[in-house]
């Protein structure tokens, strides 16, 4: 289905290639690494297919670009001099908020305006 039309991911399921019937005589090494590639392409795959319905998308600040949609389970890290801080929706919430977590320690909120929100990792200064 041509990239645009209106079709949901489940309907432009990709087939992947038969392996060749000698694939199995391939050394073990080779065989795990055609595995692995199969599975990078799968996630970029499932990546492009995601569509407007959404809820994740990437978007440059600066350039006017067209939004980058995420597969709607993705997690978003952000790196910061503090640590890593790790975004995705919270389904235990019915994925009406955000769980916002790091890997490096606490998670300062720093209150900026009434709809907007700084957060930092490490020790409140």
């Amino acid at each position: 289905m041509p990239r645009g039309s209106a079709g949901t991911t489940s309907e432009r399921k990709r087939v992947a290639p038969e392996r060749p019937a000698d694939f199995d005589r391939l050394p073990k090494r080779y065989k795990k690494y055609i595995s692995d590639m199969e599975q990078q392409l799968h996630a970029l795959q499932s990546m492009a297919d995601a569509d407007a319905g959404s809820l994740i998308w990437l978007e440059a600040y600066a350039v006017s670009v067209s939004r980058r949609h995420l597969p709607s389970d993705a997690r978003v890290y952000f790196k910061l001099p503090g640590g890593e801080i790790e975004v995705r929706i919270d389904k235990r919430r019915g994925g009406e908020a955000l769980e916002v977590s790091s890997n490096a320690g606490r998670l300062l909120l720093l209150p900026d305006i009434s709809n907007q929100i700084g957060i930092k990792v490490g020790r409140h200064e």
